[in-house]
Parts: C-alpha cells; sequence; structure tokens
C-alpha cells in the first residue's frame, strides 16, 4: 500500500509541485487522510522524501502547516476568498493563532508569499561592465526561470486567479512589481546605451518575458529540472532575436 501511496504521491508532485496535499493522495489512492499520514507521515517527510529521497523523522513545523493550509485553501477559493476559519481548520490550529502570529488575513497572506513565493531583486539588476546584452540577458532569462521552477506551484496560484485575485495580491504586498521594474531599467539601459533600438519599449519587453518564462513553466506539468536550461535558452535566444530585428 506504502509503494501505491508513493507512486501516487510522485504523479501530484510532478503536476502541482509543493501544492500536493495528503488529502489529494487519499482521494487518488483511494483511501482516508489519517491512513496517507500513517504510512506516509507528514506532508513536510513526502516533499522531503520526493525531493531527496530519504525520509526524516523531523516534525512538521506550525509554521510548514499554516503555508500548506493556505495553498490548500487558495487553490480551492482563490487568495480573496479564502478565510482564515478555512485555513485553521486545514492546518489543524485556531484562528487565534493565527491571529496571534499574523495578526489578520493579509498578514498571513504575505508572509506566505514571501516564504513560498519566488525571490526577486528588491532593486535593479547589476550591469557587468564588458559584457554584452545578449550575455547579460542569458544570465537573468537562467534565473527568472530557475526562480519560477522551483516555485511553480504558488505562481500558478497567482497568475492563473482571478483578475480580483490579482488585485487583492497586490494590495496585500502593499509594492509595484519589483521584477517588471527590475527588468525595464534592464532594457532600458540597453535601449539608451544603443544596443538595442529606441523604438520599442522596455516595458513591454520585460513584461512579455515574465509571460513567456511564467506561462512555459506553469502550463506544462510534465517538465523536471533537467529543462531549466533548454526553457532559459529558448527564452534568450527568442528576445534576443527580437532585439536584434528591431535594429
Amino acid at each position: 500500500m506504502k509503494e501505491k501511496m508513493l507512486k501516487i504521491a510522485k504523479e501530484i508532485y510532478g503536476q502541482r509541485g509543493h501544492s500536493l496535499s495528503l488529502a489529494e493522495i487519499a482521494r487518488s489512492s483511494g483511501v482516508s487522510r489519517q491512513t496517507v499520514q500513517k504510512h506516509l507521515g507528514t506532508k513536510s517527510q513526502v516533499l522531503n522524501y520526493l525531493q531527496t529521497g530519504k525520509w526524516t523523522d523531523e516534525p512538521q513545523s506550525a509554521e510548514d502547516r499554516i503555508f500548506d493550509a493556505v495553498a490548500e485553501v487558495a487553490g480551492q477559493y482563490g487568495f480573496k476568498g479564502s478565510t482564515l476559519d478555512a485555513i485553521a481548520g486545514q492546518a489543524g490550529v485556531s484562528v487565534v493563532t493565527l491571529l496571534r502570529k499574523f495578526e489578520n488575513k493579509e498578514g498571513l497572506i504575505k508572509a506566505f508569499l514571501q516564504s513560498r513565493g519566488p525571490t526577486w531583486p528588491s532593486g535593479s539588476f547589476d550591469f557587468e561592465d564588458g559584457k554584452s546584452f545578449p550575455e547579460q540577458l542569458q544570465a537573468i532569462c537562467r534565473y527568472l526561470v530557475k526562480e519560477t521552477y522551483y516555485h511553480r506551484d504558488i505562481v500558478r496560484l497567482v497568475m492563473w486567479g482571478s483578475a480580483s485575485d490579482r488585485k487583492y495580491l497586490q494590495s496585500v504586498r502593499g509594492t509595484t512589481n519589483r521584477l517588471s521594474q527590475s527588468l525595464t531599467e534592464f532594457f532600458s539601459h540597453f535601449i539608451e546605451s544603443g544596443e538595442l533600438a529606441d523604438d520599442v519599449s522596455p516595458r513591454d519587453l520585460a513584461v512579455f518575458l515574465i509571460g513567456a518564462i511564467t506561462t512555459r513553466i506553469s502550463i506544462d506539468s510534465r517538465l523536471s529540472q533537467k529543462d531549466i536550461d533548454s526553457i532559459g535558452r529558448s527564452a534568450c535566444s527568442l528576445f534576443n532575436g527580437l532585439a536584434r530585428r528591431t535594429r
């Protein structure tokens, strides 16, 4: 039975990444959630095994359980539609515990995104002297692809939510899109230096690059780590070609 549940867990992990849940393994295996936990342990232990091939006896922290619950509930109802009651029930804690730790729902969602989401630059990308636009674009594409791939479950939740959900998340974060800003500055730098034509919009190029990478990774559940470099090269080649054709 354990081998069957592990096989199902691997299939679900390949499709949903960290959004995998014990409840989903249970439904697909035709057993109860308690049975899955008895044989496989906590979600954290299952994920650790799927990533490293090793079992750990380390118990899942309360924060991990809460963040797992946020992903599970938001996957069903969206971030805006998720309630503290639903998240607390999924995590096996009280609403009072959530309020004590995160103050309110927005504080919880913000902490979740900071912990489980991609790490984007807080400022501008560094420009390396002597390196051309294609060389620096290649490094940026690799970075974007890796961050998006490793956090693809959260990226899917954010990308494929409703317009009102995305607006809600923007208000929760309380900042403009730092990644878009940084990429816009990157393309602007090379437009000003003459390596790119000045009849293209640096903001459009930034948005197109983000959209191409995040969409490519989000819609393909069969991707594995070996695909990262290939996707990075493809994105870089595409935008390099577009840049050259605008000269």
